[in-house]
């Protein structure tokens, strides 16, 4: 999915949201916010510290805990991705050795229409009249 057909109305963690968990791109999406905002939330409290706001300890626990949340954070994202590789890896495992796993496979096997390009063996015969004709 295009970043222009992203449906903002929808909640950002939902299907079809901008960080879909369900998905690798949703997964990294993630991942950059989050660094983003990591980096976002360091450079403030330096400048925090650099104006005189605060005391150094009081920075040091909050910079703690958003490198506990990132973590966190990475962590999940992590385990999302895992998860969605063994899922993956299940559903095609699931599929091996059903009726529609053979490398002969054809467009008739699956109920398409016949495009004329399989050998003539495999044409559906249709029964005709004696003039040529197909019967009704």
């Amino acid at each position: 999915m295009k970043w222009w057909q992203w449906d903002i109305t929808k909640p950002a963690y939902n299907k079809g949201g901008v960080f879909d968990p369900e998905t690798y791109a949703g997964l990294f999406r993630g991942i950059v916010f989050c660094t983003l905002g990591f980096w976002v939330f360091w450079q403030i409290s330096d400048w925090s510290l650099n104006m005189g706001l605060g005391t150094p300890r009081d920075h040091q626990w909050g910079r703690l805990v958003i490198m506990v949340l990132v973590g966190l954070n990475y962590i999940i994202i992590l385990a999302a991705a895992i998860n969605i590789f063994l899922q993956r890896r299940k559903l095609k495992k699931s599929t091996e050795g059903q009726w529609y796993d053979t490398k002969n496979l054809t467009k008739r096997d699956l109920g398409l229409e016949y495009n004329g390009s399989e050998d003539e063996e495999s044409k559906p015969e249709i029964p005709v009249q004696s003039d040529g004709h197909p019967k009704p």
